[in-house]
């Protein structure tokens, strides 16, 4: 399998149960109801909206993760709006899908300043001859980032000179978060890009995201 299929297995089943399709045309705001709620945090799964959102969500969900009980899931929608959120416990990470999300990020950054210079390490790790030496991992997202009804790509590219870091967060579906480490050896001038897109409504947004990371802190606590 290749790594750009690995990424695309990966979340196909969420892609599938919001029914998101490439170069859709913006929905009806009258006929379509709002969008529901998906966040990750530490392999589980919370999902909020009406209990048919829910259940079209968990439906697609239990294709890639079988052991999802749906009908226990459905016994605790009472009401046609939930109050709480669904919790769902999900697996996600593979060396696959690592160098996919490096990929994405190396790309951007590529496409941005139409060079490559600070990339040999991790074109390295996304071509397998380099191991995931926490090139690539997870990173927590802080409440309160996302406007409502918004289900989002987001790709920040950030590089300081003084750390010598030049990283990437990329966030799936607002829910799957990853800092790529593109060069620990950065020189060159304090850059930062960002990119953030509605998959639902198919369309940029314009307002950025503001994540802190120290890759310093990162690796002393672990």
């Amino acid at each position: 399998m290749t790594i750009d299929a690995a990424l695309a297995n990966e979340f196909a089943a969420l892609a599938a149960a919001l029914h998101i399709k490439r170069d859709r045309p913006k929905p009806d705001s009258v006929r379509n109801p709002a969008t529901p709620v998906i966040r990750l945090e530490d392999e589980e799964l919370h999902i909020s909206g009406s209990a048919m959102q829910v259940m079209q969500i968990v439906a697609g969900l239990k294709r890639k993760f079988s052991y999802i009980d749906t009908d226990s899931i459905e016994a605790s929608l009472q009401n046609d709006d939930i109050r709480e959120h669904i919790s769902i416990k999900v697996s996600v990470g593979s060396d696959l899908l690592a160098r996919s999300v490096a990929k994405i990020a190396v790309n951007y950054y590529m496409m941005k300043t139409r060079g490559r210079q600070h990339l040999d390490k991790i074109v390295s790790f996304i071509d397998g001859i380099e191991k995931n030496h926490n090139h690539v991992h997870s990173y927590p997202l802080p409440d309160g980032i996302w406007k409502e009804d918004e289900v989002a790509h987001v790709i920040i590219v950030r590089g300081t000179a003084l750390l010598r870091q030049l990283y990437a967060h990329v966030i799936l579906f607002n829910t799957h978060s990853f800092v790529v480490l593109l060069s620990d050896t950065y020189d060159g001038e304090d850059v930062e890009y960002s990119y953030r897109h509605d998959v639902v409504h198919g369309e940029e947004i314009k307002d950025r995201i503001s994540l802190a990371y120290n890759r310093n802190e990162y690796l002393s606590k672990i």
